[in-house]
């Protein structure tokens, strides 16, 4: 426990890599992905296992705007346009049909690339809905 260093905001698992506070950290693979190839920073992803998670989008039933949110939905949601989301930060698109038009070089550092998720792990929304208070509890009670 007494070597444990916490981080609460996503800059400052890299900072503290390049700091030599710590030897290896969590992290967002987009802020890692920036100081490695954006700043040089001699770094290096583990993939597995990683865990991820889903993001949803949701459209108010009867909203002024829902035509055109739902349009907006269906571009965003395009295997192009996941795609090119790749171009500007190191996120993966969720469509296996993205892979097709992500840019080869960017590719294999992502974490949706398919050699990286070999070991993905999925974020059991319901698992933490049944438990996230007992594990708090025994969680805080290790820190004690």
């Amino acid at each position: 426990k007494e070597h444990v260093v916490w981080w609460e905001a996503g800059a400052q698992p890299p900072q503290m890599l390049a700091d030599g506070e710590v030897v290896m950290t969590s992290a967002y693979n987009g802020r890692l992905f920036n100081a490695m190839y954006k700043e040089n920073k001699p770094f290096e992803i583990m993939w597995g296992p990683q865990v991820f998670d889903i993001d949803t989008y949701v459209v108010v039933k009867d909203s002024p705007n829902q035509k055109a949110a739902l349009e907006f939905l269906k571009f965003c949601t395009s295997a192009e346009a996941l795609a090119d989301t790749t171009n500007y930060i190191s996120y993966g698109p969720l469509r296996k049909s993205s892979s097709a038009f992500v840019n080869p070089d960017i590719l294999p550092h992502l974490p949706t690339a398919p050699e990286n998720f070999k070991t993905a792990l999925t974020y059991d929304t319901n698992f933490w809905a049944d438990n996230a208070d007992d594990l708090t509890e025994r969680f805080n009670s290790w820190l004690a």
